[in-house]
Protein backbone atom coordinates (compact mmCIF):
# COMPACT_ATOMS: atom_id res chain seq x y z
CA UNK A 1 0.00 0.00 0.00
CA UNK A 2 1.08 3.46 -1.41
CA UNK A 3 0.29 7.13 -1.47
CA UNK A 4 0.30 8.19 -5.57
CA UNK A 5 3.69 9.89 -6.48
CA UNK A 6 3.58 14.03 -5.76
CA UNK A 7 4.41 15.58 -8.71
CA UNK A 8 6.95 18.32 -7.64
CA UNK A 9 5.81 21.88 -7.21
CA UNK A 10 7.93 23.29 -9.92
CA UNK A 11 6.06 20.51 -12.81
CA UNK A 12 2.73 21.10 -11.37
CA UNK A 13 2.59 25.05 -10.85
CA UNK A 14 1.47 25.64 -14.55
CA UNK A 15 -1.59 23.61 -13.46
CA UNK A 16 -2.48 25.77 -10.37
CA UNK A 17 -1.80 29.44 -12.01
CA UNK A 18 -3.45 28.43 -15.36
CA UNK A 19 -6.62 26.67 -15.54
CA UNK A 20 -7.89 26.43 -18.77
CA UNK A 21 -9.10 22.98 -20.15
CA UNK A 22 -6.83 23.24 -22.79
CA UNK A 23 -3.71 23.92 -20.11
CA UNK A 24 -4.82 21.52 -18.06
CA UNK A 25 -5.68 18.68 -20.64
CA UNK A 26 -1.86 19.20 -21.55
CA UNK A 27 -0.76 19.05 -18.13
CA UNK A 28 -1.90 16.13 -17.60
CA UNK A 29 -0.91 13.78 -20.84
CA UNK A 30 2.92 15.45 -20.10
CA UNK A 31 2.74 14.23 -16.07
CA UNK A 32 1.00 10.90 -17.36
CA UNK A 33 4.14 10.02 -19.38
CA UNK A 34 6.53 11.14 -16.66
CA UNK A 35 4.38 9.32 -13.11
CA UNK A 36 2.25 7.21 -14.44
CA UNK A 37 -1.84 6.23 -14.37
CA UNK A 38 -1.89 7.15 -10.62
CA UNK A 39 -0.15 10.40 -9.19
CA UNK A 40 -0.84 13.52 -7.08
CA UNK A 41 -0.37 17.28 -7.45
CA UNK A 42 -0.83 20.25 -4.90
CA UNK A 43 -2.90 23.09 -6.97
CA UNK A 44 -3.44 26.21 -4.90
CA UNK A 45 -2.81 24.26 -1.68
CA UNK A 46 -5.33 21.59 -2.20
CA UNK A 47 -3.87 17.90 -3.11
CA UNK A 48 -5.57 16.54 -6.31
CA UNK A 49 -5.34 12.41 -7.69
CA UNK A 50 -5.10 11.88 -10.98
CA UNK A 51 -6.40 8.50 -12.55
CA UNK A 52 -6.03 6.95 -16.01
CA UNK A 53 -6.15 3.27 -15.07
CA UNK A 54 -9.54 1.14 -16.18
CA UNK A 55 -9.69 -0.91 -13.92
CA UNK A 56 -9.00 1.59 -10.42
CA UNK A 57 -11.76 3.65 -12.40
CA UNK A 58 -14.47 0.81 -12.53
CA UNK A 59 -13.78 0.50 -8.94
CA UNK A 60 -14.14 4.15 -8.30
CA UNK A 61 -17.18 4.71 -10.45
CA UNK A 62 -19.05 0.79 -10.15
CA UNK A 63 -17.47 -1.82 -7.67
CA UNK A 64 -16.88 0.23 -4.70
CA UNK A 65 -19.59 3.47 -5.78
CA UNK A 66 -21.28 3.74 -2.39
CA UNK A 67 -17.59 4.83 -1.04
CA UNK A 68 -17.70 7.93 -3.44
CA UNK A 69 -19.56 10.77 -3.55
CA UNK A 70 -19.51 13.39 -6.95
CA UNK A 71 -16.81 16.31 -6.14
CA UNK A 72 -17.98 19.56 -6.38
CA UNK A 73 -16.58 21.48 -9.71
CA UNK A 74 -13.98 23.82 -9.15
CA UNK A 75 -16.45 26.68 -10.77
CA UNK A 76 -18.97 25.75 -8.71
CA UNK A 77 -21.21 24.78 -11.44
CA UNK A 78 -23.15 22.30 -9.22
CA UNK A 79 -24.94 25.91 -7.79
CA UNK A 80 -25.47 27.02 -11.60
CA UNK A 81 -27.16 24.06 -12.51
CA UNK A 82 -29.84 22.71 -10.41
CA UNK A 83 -31.19 19.76 -12.38
CA UNK A 84 -29.51 16.15 -12.53
CA UNK A 85 -26.44 16.56 -13.80
CA UNK A 86 -25.03 18.95 -11.15
CA UNK A 87 -26.87 17.69 -8.39
CA UNK A 88 -24.62 17.02 -5.27
CA UNK A 89 -27.75 16.90 -2.53
CA UNK A 90 -28.82 13.51 -1.29
CA UNK A 91 -31.63 13.77 -3.38
CA UNK A 92 -29.81 12.69 -6.55
CA UNK A 93 -30.20 9.21 -6.23
CA UNK A 94 -34.46 9.58 -6.05
CA UNK A 95 -34.09 11.67 -9.01
CA UNK A 96 -31.71 9.69 -10.32
CA UNK A 97 -34.40 6.44 -9.76
CA UNK A 98 -37.40 8.73 -11.17
CA UNK A 99 -35.72 9.94 -14.30
CA UNK A 100 -33.80 6.54 -15.35
CA UNK A 101 -36.42 4.78 -16.67
CA UNK A 102 -36.76 7.07 -19.25
CA UNK A 103 -33.32 6.64 -20.95
CA UNK A 104 -33.61 2.66 -20.37
CA UNK A 105 -33.16 0.38 -23.05
CA UNK A 106 -36.18 -0.60 -23.06
CA UNK A 107 -37.93 2.84 -23.22
CA UNK A 108 -35.69 4.60 -26.22
CA UNK A 109 -36.36 1.26 -27.91
CA UNK A 110 -39.51 1.92 -28.07
CA UNK A 111 -39.23 5.57 -29.02
CA UNK A 112 -36.98 4.95 -31.69
CA UNK A 113 -39.62 5.92 -34.28
CA UNK A 114 -39.86 9.19 -32.53
CA UNK A 115 -36.80 10.15 -32.05
CA UNK A 116 -35.88 9.42 -35.82
CA UNK A 117 -38.81 11.46 -37.28
CA UNK A 118 -37.92 14.34 -34.49
CA UNK A 119 -34.00 14.22 -35.10
CA UNK A 120 -35.56 14.35 -39.08
CA UNK A 121 -37.30 17.19 -38.61
CA UNK A 122 -34.62 19.76 -36.33
CA UNK A 123 -32.30 18.64 -39.10
CA UNK A 124 -34.43 20.68 -41.69
CA UNK A 125 -33.30 24.11 -40.69
CA UNK A 126 -29.98 23.42 -41.14
CA UNK A 127 -30.36 22.01 -44.51
CA UNK A 128 -31.86 25.25 -45.37
CA UNK A 129 -29.31 27.49 -44.38
CA UNK A 130 -26.91 25.01 -45.98
CA UNK A 131 -28.99 25.26 -49.24
CA UNK A 132 -28.51 29.16 -49.19
CA UNK A 133 -24.63 28.87 -48.61
CA UNK A 134 -24.07 26.04 -51.30
CA UNK A 135 -25.86 28.48 -53.95
CA UNK A 136 -24.03 31.41 -53.11
CA UNK A 137 -20.44 29.94 -52.66
CA UNK A 138 -20.72 31.64 -48.52
CA UNK A 139 -18.22 29.96 -46.73
CA UNK A 140 -20.24 29.04 -42.93
CA UNK A 141 -18.97 28.09 -39.46
CA UNK A 142 -19.89 24.74 -39.34
CA UNK A 143 -19.63 24.50 -35.32
CA UNK A 144 -21.73 27.55 -35.24
CA UNK A 145 -24.61 25.43 -37.46
CA UNK A 146 -24.30 22.13 -35.36
CA UNK A 147 -24.46 24.63 -32.02
CA UNK A 148 -27.77 25.81 -33.80
CA UNK A 149 -28.63 21.94 -34.77
CA UNK A 150 -27.89 20.87 -31.36
CA UNK A 151 -30.70 23.54 -29.96
CA UNK A 152 -33.37 22.37 -33.00
CA UNK A 153 -32.80 18.59 -31.67
CA UNK A 154 -32.91 19.40 -28.54
CA UNK A 155 -36.41 21.53 -28.48
CA UNK A 156 -37.65 18.79 -30.66
CA UNK A 157 -36.52 15.62 -28.55
CA UNK A 158 -37.34 17.06 -24.98
CA UNK A 159 -40.04 19.45 -25.73
CA UNK A 160 -41.81 18.64 -28.33
CA UNK A 161 -43.76 22.18 -29.69
CA UNK A 162 -44.06 24.66 -31.59
CA UNK A 163 -42.37 27.53 -31.23
CA UNK A 164 -42.65 30.82 -32.83
CA UNK A 165 -39.41 32.76 -34.14
CA UNK A 166 -39.06 35.03 -31.95
CA UNK A 167 -39.23 32.11 -29.08
CA UNK A 168 -37.02 30.21 -31.07
CA UNK A 169 -34.14 33.39 -31.12
CA UNK A 170 -34.63 34.18 -27.62
CA UNK A 171 -34.63 30.51 -25.98
CA UNK A 172 -31.13 30.16 -28.52
CA UNK A 173 -29.84 33.14 -26.61
CA UNK A 174 -30.34 31.75 -23.29
CA UNK A 175 -29.14 28.81 -23.88
CA UNK A 176 -25.83 30.46 -25.40
CA UNK A 177 -25.80 32.50 -21.88
CA UNK A 178 -26.34 29.01 -19.85
CA UNK A 179 -22.98 27.42 -21.80
CA UNK A 180 -20.88 30.32 -21.05
CA UNK A 181 -22.17 31.30 -17.24
CA UNK A 182 -24.39 28.34 -16.10
CA UNK A 183 -28.09 29.07 -14.67
CA UNK A 184 -28.23 31.25 -11.84
CA UNK A 185 -31.41 30.53 -10.70
CA UNK A 186 -34.12 27.81 -9.84
CA UNK A 187 -37.76 27.68 -10.77
CA UNK A 188 -39.04 29.21 -7.45
CA UNK A 189 -37.20 32.21 -7.07
CA UNK A 190 -34.42 34.12 -9.14
CA UNK A 191 -31.98 33.06 -6.42
CA UNK A 192 -28.40 33.11 -5.72
CA UNK A 193 -28.26 36.58 -5.75
CA UNK A 194 -29.03 37.68 -9.57
CA UNK A 195 -31.85 37.85 -11.66
CA UNK A 196 -32.78 35.95 -14.56
CA UNK A 197 -32.00 37.51 -17.92
CA UNK A 198 -35.41 37.97 -20.27
CA UNK A 199 -34.54 35.71 -22.77
CA UNK A 200 -33.83 33.17 -19.51
CA UNK A 201 -37.78 34.48 -18.32
CA UNK A 202 -38.49 33.45 -22.02
CA UNK A 203 -37.42 29.95 -21.60
CA UNK A 204 -38.84 29.47 -18.50
CA UNK A 205 -42.17 30.51 -19.59
CA UNK A 206 -41.83 28.22 -22.67
CA UNK A 207 -40.53 25.17 -20.35
CA UNK A 208 -43.79 26.03 -17.88
CA UNK A 209 -46.03 26.09 -21.66
CA UNK A 210 -44.53 22.50 -22.21
CA UNK A 211 -45.52 20.84 -18.98
CA UNK A 212 -48.95 22.43 -18.52
CA UNK A 213 -49.33 20.99 -22.96
CA UNK A 214 -48.14 17.93 -22.39
CA UNK A 215 -49.89 17.22 -19.13
CA UNK A 216 -53.60 17.77 -20.76
CA UNK A 217 -51.99 15.96 -23.78
CA UNK A 218 -49.02 13.63 -23.44
CA UNK A 219 -46.59 12.93 -26.39
CA UNK A 220 -43.52 10.84 -27.34
CA UNK A 221 -41.27 13.59 -25.86
CA UNK A 222 -39.15 13.55 -22.91
CA UNK A 223 -41.43 16.03 -20.72
CA UNK A 224 -44.32 13.27 -21.10
CA UNK A 225 -42.17 10.91 -20.19
CA UNK A 226 -40.97 12.28 -17.26
CA UNK A 227 -44.76 13.47 -16.54
CA UNK A 228 -45.71 9.61 -16.79
CA UNK A 229 -42.95 7.68 -14.87
CA UNK A 230 -43.67 6.83 -10.75
CA UNK A 231 -41.80 5.16 -8.37
CA UNK A 232 -43.55 1.75 -8.59
CA UNK A 233 -43.96 0.97 -5.26
CA UNK A 234 -44.76 4.84 -3.23
CA UNK A 235 -45.80 6.53 -6.61
CA UNK A 236 -43.24 9.12 -5.89
CA UNK A 237 -42.68 11.48 -9.22
CA UNK A 238 -40.95 15.21 -10.07
CA UNK A 239 -42.57 17.82 -8.62
CA UNK A 240 -43.26 20.77 -10.97
CA UNK A 241 -39.69 22.39 -9.75
CA UNK A 242 -38.00 19.80 -10.23
CA UNK A 243 -39.31 19.04 -14.11
CA UNK A 244 -38.52 22.29 -14.88
CA UNK A 245 -34.75 22.74 -13.60
CA UNK A 246 -34.32 18.98 -15.24
CA UNK A 247 -35.59 20.65 -18.45
CA UNK A 248 -33.37 23.91 -18.20
CA UNK A 249 -30.77 21.43 -17.50
CA UNK A 250 -31.52 18.92 -20.89
CA UNK A 251 -31.71 22.20 -22.95
CA UNK A 252 -28.25 23.51 -21.50
CA UNK A 253 -26.49 20.01 -21.99
CA UNK A 254 -28.01 19.67 -25.64
CA UNK A 255 -26.47 23.27 -26.77
CA UNK A 256 -23.26 22.11 -24.66
CA UNK A 257 -22.49 18.80 -25.90
CA UNK A 258 -24.44 17.98 -28.75
CA UNK A 259 -23.55 21.22 -30.81
CA UNK A 260 -20.04 20.28 -29.75
CA UNK A 261 -19.93 16.96 -31.13
CA UNK A 262 -21.39 17.71 -34.21
CA UNK A 263 -19.02 20.33 -35.02
CA UNK A 264 -16.28 18.21 -34.04
CA UNK A 265 -17.71 15.21 -36.57
CA UNK A 266 -17.50 17.46 -39.50
CA UNK A 267 -13.96 18.45 -39.23
CA UNK A 268 -12.58 14.94 -38.55
CA UNK A 269 -14.44 13.99 -41.55
CA UNK A 270 -12.67 17.02 -43.80
CA UNK A 271 -9.49 16.04 -42.40
CA UNK A 272 -10.35 12.05 -43.41
CA UNK A 273 -11.45 11.82 -46.80
CA UNK A 274 -11.33 7.73 -47.22
CA UNK A 275 -13.97 8.01 -44.30
CA UNK A 276 -15.96 10.29 -45.69
CA UNK A 277 -15.66 8.12 -48.73
CA UNK A 278 -16.94 4.44 -46.91
CA UNK A 279 -19.74 6.52 -45.09
CA UNK A 280 -20.79 8.03 -48.77
CA UNK A 281 -21.22 4.47 -49.74
CA UNK A 282 -23.03 3.11 -46.94
CA UNK A 283 -25.60 6.47 -47.29
CA UNK A 284 -26.11 5.28 -51.14
CA UNK A 285 -26.71 1.51 -50.75
CA UNK A 286 -28.58 1.76 -47.67
CA UNK A 287 -30.70 5.50 -47.81
CA UNK A 288 -30.25 5.60 -52.04
CA UNK A 289 -31.76 9.30 -51.79
CA UNK A 290 -34.86 9.01 -48.98
CA UNK A 291 -35.17 10.27 -45.53
CA UNK A 292 -33.80 8.11 -42.79
CA UNK A 293 -35.97 5.66 -40.93
CA UNK A 294 -36.03 3.99 -38.10
CA UNK A 295 -35.87 0.79 -39.65
CA UNK A 296 -32.52 1.98 -41.45
CA UNK A 297 -30.74 2.72 -37.64
CA UNK A 298 -29.35 -0.29 -37.34
CA UNK A 299 -28.35 -0.50 -41.17
CA UNK A 300 -26.05 2.48 -41.32
CA UNK A 301 -23.75 0.78 -38.78
CA UNK A 302 -20.71 3.30 -39.95
CA UNK A 303 -22.15 6.45 -39.95
CA UNK A 304 -22.39 5.00 -35.82
CA UNK A 305 -18.88 3.97 -35.90
CA UNK A 306 -17.91 7.61 -37.20
CA UNK A 307 -20.31 8.89 -34.06
CA UNK A 308 -18.68 6.62 -31.52
CA UNK A 309 -15.11 7.68 -32.95
CA UNK A 310 -15.83 11.57 -32.45
CA UNK A 311 -16.82 10.60 -28.93
CA UNK A 312 -13.40 9.23 -28.40
CA UNK A 313 -11.57 11.86 -29.85
CA UNK A 314 -14.15 14.46 -28.19
CA UNK A 315 -15.83 13.47 -25.52
CA UNK A 316 -18.96 15.03 -24.33
CA UNK A 317 -16.97 16.01 -21.01
CA UNK A 318 -13.48 15.98 -20.38
CA UNK A 319 -13.11 15.40 -16.81
CA UNK A 320 -14.78 14.19 -14.00
CA UNK A 321 -14.40 13.76 -10.10
CA UNK A 322 -15.36 11.71 -7.09
CA UNK A 323 -14.55 11.99 -3.28
CA UNK A 324 -14.28 9.61 -1.39
CA UNK A 325 -15.75 9.52 1.86
CA UNK A 326 -13.50 6.65 3.91
CA UNK A 327 -9.86 5.82 2.95
CA UNK A 328 -9.76 3.09 -0.16
CA UNK A 329 -7.26 1.24 -0.85
CA UNK A 330 -7.15 0.28 -4.85
CA UNK A 331 -4.36 -1.94 -6.82
CA UNK A 332 -2.07 -0.95 -4.24
CA UNK A 333 -2.73 2.84 -3.94
CA UNK A 334 -4.03 4.48 -0.95
CA UNK A 335 -6.71 7.12 -1.55
CA UNK A 336 -7.57 9.30 1.21
CA UNK A 337 -10.57 10.12 2.78
CA UNK A 338 -11.42 14.37 1.63
CA UNK A 339 -8.95 14.20 -1.01
CA UNK A 340 -10.72 14.65 -4.39
CA UNK A 341 -9.42 12.24 -7.52
CA UNK A 342 -9.82 12.94 -10.66
CA UNK A 343 -9.73 11.76 -14.10
CA UNK A 344 -9.33 13.20 -17.68
CA UNK A 345 -11.77 11.21 -20.04
CA UNK A 346 -9.90 13.05 -22.82
CA UNK A 347 -6.55 11.44 -21.68
CA UNK A 348 -8.15 7.88 -21.50
CA UNK A 349 -9.43 7.94 -24.20
CA UNK A 350 -6.02 8.70 -26.35
CA UNK A 351 -3.98 6.65 -23.34
CA UNK A 352 -1.79 4.44 -25.78
CA UNK A 353 -2.53 1.00 -23.22
CA UNK A 354 -6.02 0.90 -24.76
CA UNK A 355 -5.99 2.95 -28.18
CA UNK A 356 -3.36 2.23 -30.90
CA UNK A 357 -2.26 4.90 -32.82
CA UNK A 358 -4.44 7.55 -30.50
CA UNK A 359 -4.43 10.25 -32.29
CA UNK A 360 -6.00 8.62 -35.49
CA UNK A 361 -9.69 8.87 -36.62
CA UNK A 362 -10.17 5.82 -37.26
CA UNK A 363 -14.48 4.59 -37.08
CA UNK A 364 -12.94 0.86 -37.58
CA UNK A 365 -12.12 0.81 -33.23
CA UNK A 366 -15.68 0.54 -32.77
CA UNK A 367 -16.23 -2.46 -35.09
CA UNK A 368 -17.95 -5.26 -32.60
CA UNK A 369 -14.72 -7.73 -32.62
CA UNK A 370 -12.53 -4.76 -31.59
CA UNK A 371 -14.88 -3.33 -28.82
CA UNK A 372 -15.48 -6.48 -27.38
CA UNK A 373 -11.79 -7.00 -26.65
CA UNK A 374 -11.40 -3.59 -24.68
CA UNK A 375 -11.79 -2.95 -21.08
CA UNK A 376 -15.04 -1.18 -20.74
CA UNK A 377 -13.88 1.66 -18.70
CA UNK A 378 -11.33 3.03 -21.40
CA UNK A 379 -14.65 4.17 -23.49
CA UNK A 380 -16.30 6.96 -20.95
CA UNK A 381 -18.03 9.95 -23.58
CA UNK A 382 -20.91 9.57 -21.24
CA UNK A 383 -19.51 8.67 -17.74
CA UNK A 384 -19.73 5.37 -15.91
CA UNK A 385 -21.72 4.23 -12.76
CA UNK A 386 -24.70 5.74 -11.16
CA UNK A 387 -23.59 9.46 -12.81
CA UNK A 388 -23.59 7.81 -16.28
CA UNK A 389 -25.54 10.32 -18.56
CA UNK A 390 -29.00 8.55 -19.24
CA UNK A 391 -28.31 10.37 -23.02
CA UNK A 392 -25.92 8.08 -24.15
CA UNK A 393 -28.07 5.62 -26.29
CA UNK A 394 -29.84 9.11 -28.18
CA UNK A 395 -26.98 10.97 -28.53
CA UNK A 396 -24.70 8.87 -31.09
CA UNK A 397 -28.09 7.90 -32.72
CA UNK A 398 -28.52 11.41 -33.38
CA UNK A 399 -25.17 11.83 -34.88
CA UNK A 400 -25.50 9.16 -37.11
CA UNK A 401 -28.87 10.39 -38.36
CA UNK A 402 -27.63 14.06 -38.78
CA UNK A 403 -24.17 12.52 -40.39
CA UNK A 404 -26.80 10.12 -42.84
CA UNK A 405 -28.94 13.28 -44.12
CA UNK A 406 -26.69 15.76 -44.66
CA UNK A 407 -23.99 13.46 -47.04
CA UNK A 408 -26.88 13.06 -49.09
CA UNK A 409 -27.16 16.27 -50.10
CA UNK A 410 -23.60 18.63 -49.33
CA UNK A 411 -19.94 18.31 -50.08
CA UNK A 412 -17.46 20.76 -48.18
CA UNK A 413 -14.15 21.02 -47.49
CA UNK A 414 -12.02 23.49 -45.47
CA UNK A 415 -12.37 27.52 -46.56
CA UNK A 416 -8.80 27.75 -45.75
CA UNK A 417 -6.80 24.51 -44.04
CA UNK A 418 -4.40 27.83 -42.72
CA UNK A 419 -7.31 29.63 -41.18
CA UNK A 420 -7.67 28.85 -37.62
CA UNK A 421 -11.52 29.74 -37.43
CA UNK A 422 -13.47 30.50 -34.63
CA UNK A 423 -12.31 30.12 -30.96
CA UNK A 424 -15.61 29.04 -28.63
CA UNK A 425 -15.60 28.39 -24.92
CA UNK A 426 -17.27 25.38 -23.44
CA UNK A 427 -18.11 24.90 -19.68
CA UNK A 428 -16.93 21.27 -19.60
CA UNK A 429 -15.99 20.70 -23.23
CA UNK A 430 -12.13 21.50 -24.82
CA UNK A 431 -12.13 24.28 -25.82
CA UNK A 432 -11.15 24.99 -29.64
CA UNK A 433 -10.87 26.93 -32.49
CA UNK A 434 -13.02 25.55 -35.53
CA UNK A 435 -12.03 26.23 -39.38
CA UNK A 436 -14.60 27.62 -41.57
CA UNK A 437 -15.80 25.69 -44.54
CA UNK A 438 -17.14 26.29 -48.17
CA UNK A 439 -20.34 24.22 -49.04
CA UNK A 440 -21.14 22.57 -52.36
CA UNK A 441 -24.47 21.03 -53.64
CA UNK A 442 -23.20 16.98 -54.22
CA UNK A 443 -23.62 17.37 -58.46
CA UNK A 444 -22.07 20.55 -58.18
CA UNK A 445 -18.95 20.15 -56.06
CA UNK A 446 -15.51 20.29 -57.35
CA UNK A 447 -14.06 18.03 -55.02
CA UNK A 448 -15.89 15.14 -56.75
CA UNK A 449 -13.81 13.15 -59.05
CA UNK A 450 -15.15 11.84 -62.57
CA UNK A 451 -15.41 8.80 -62.23
CA UNK A 452 -17.48 8.83 -59.00
CA UNK A 453 -19.50 11.24 -60.69
CA UNK A 454 -20.37 8.85 -63.32
CA UNK A 455 -20.94 6.18 -61.51
CA UNK A 456 -23.13 8.19 -59.48
CA UNK A 457 -24.97 10.61 -61.68
CA UNK A 458 -28.18 8.48 -61.66
CA UNK A 459 -28.05 8.36 -57.92
CA UNK A 460 -29.11 10.96 -55.57
CA UNK A 461 -27.17 12.70 -54.33
CA UNK A 462 -23.79 11.83 -52.21
CA UNK A 463 -20.91 13.77 -51.94
CA UNK A 464 -17.55 12.90 -50.71
CA UNK A 465 -15.62 15.23 -48.05
CA UNK A 466 -12.20 16.06 -48.25
CA UNK A 467 -10.02 18.51 -46.57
Amino acid sequence: MRLPPEVPASSSAGHAENMTPDRIREFLHDTRKVFGDVFSVNASGQKLTYVFDADILHHIWVANSENYTRRPSVNGAAAMFPGLFMDLTPGFRRKRRLLEPIACPATIDSMHRHFVSSTIRAINPTKDVWQIASETGQVRCCHSDMRNLGFELAVETFLGIELSNTERENAKQACSHLVKFGYGATFESDGHGGSMSQEERVLRDIVLRTVAEKRASPGQDFVSLMLRFREPLAGDRLDTAELVNEIFSALWASAETIGNVLGFMWQFLAENPSVISRACEEVDRVLGGRVPAVEDVQALPYCMQVAQETLRRRPTAWIAGKLPMEDDVVSGFLFRRDEPIWTSIYEVHHHERYWADASKFDPDRFLPESSGKRHRFCYLPFGGGTRKCIAERLVPMQMQLVLATLLQKFDLRLADPQDPGLEFHTVISVKRKFPNVKLWLRAESPNRNSSLQKERSCAPSIATLTS
